[in-house]
């Protein structure tokens, strides 16, 4: 199996012929039970080989699952890019927003009032994630940037229900301490923002490939 994701990761599986290819993917089968995570997708890299077809989007799909050296480099270079944004930039509107009525409550102690804000925005927060949960991607659209791009967008959602729920309980311990829910909701912001940079980065590439496409036509 190390060898299978090695030559995977160096990609030297995809330009072999399929009679070469199916060769190291039955030794693979051969060293995982049919309990392993890891079997139905070697099975259907079998089935595609065994009809004389090099499967190349079922073994970028598996490199990307199950090697996780590269989702690592790039998911570190995302989340260093996150803790160096300038406050310009991670200080949005929703930050602010959250600020006024932390900042209301302080002066007039209008507790519904805060607990009406926190409820609108969770349920803006709620809404994104199921919207975002509902979205299926076929094989050929699971890309490294979308499996970084998936992590960094839930927790940077996550870190703002947690936001919002560091406010509710100052609120019943009747601790208006609000450092945890600001540090929480600033994490989500940079985590949020860096995740637009890298769908950025991958729009840019798109249309570089579509110039690049054209050229040759």
């Amino acid at each position: 199996m190390d060898r299978f994701l090695s030559l995977l990761e160096c990609s030297q599986l995809d330009r072999m012929q399929a009679r070469e290819a199916l060769k190291l993917v039955e030794l693979a089968l051969d060293e995982c039970g049919e309990d392993d995570v890891r079997y139905p997708y070697l099975v259907a890299m079998e089935e595609q080989l065994l009809q004389g077809v090099v499967p190349r989007s079922r073994f970028s799909s598996f490199l990307l699952r199950f090697s996780q050296q590269p989702v690592v480099s790039l998911e570190s270079e995302f989340r260093t890019l996150a803790s160096e944004l300038h406050e310009a930039v991670w200080c949005t509107s929703t930050y602010l927003e959250l600020e006024a009525a932390l900042d209301s409550f302080d002066e007039d102690g209008d507790e519904l009032r805060l607990l009406d804000y926190l409820e609108v925005r969770r349920e803006k927060i709620l809404q994104v994630l199921q919207s975002y949960a509902d979205t299926t991607l076929v094989a050929e659209e699971v890309t490294l940037e979308s499996v970084v791009g998936h992590r960094l967008l839930t927790e940077g959602l996550e870190c703002w229900l947690k936001a919002l729920e560091l406010v509710e309980v100052s609120l019943q311990q009747r601790d208006a301490s609000w450092e945890g829910s600001l540090e929480a909701a600033e994490r989500g912001n940079r985590l949020l923002l860096a995740t637009q940079k890298l769908h950025l980065r991958v729009a840019s590439q798109a249309c570089s490939e579509i110039r690049t496409e054209g050229a040759v036509l």
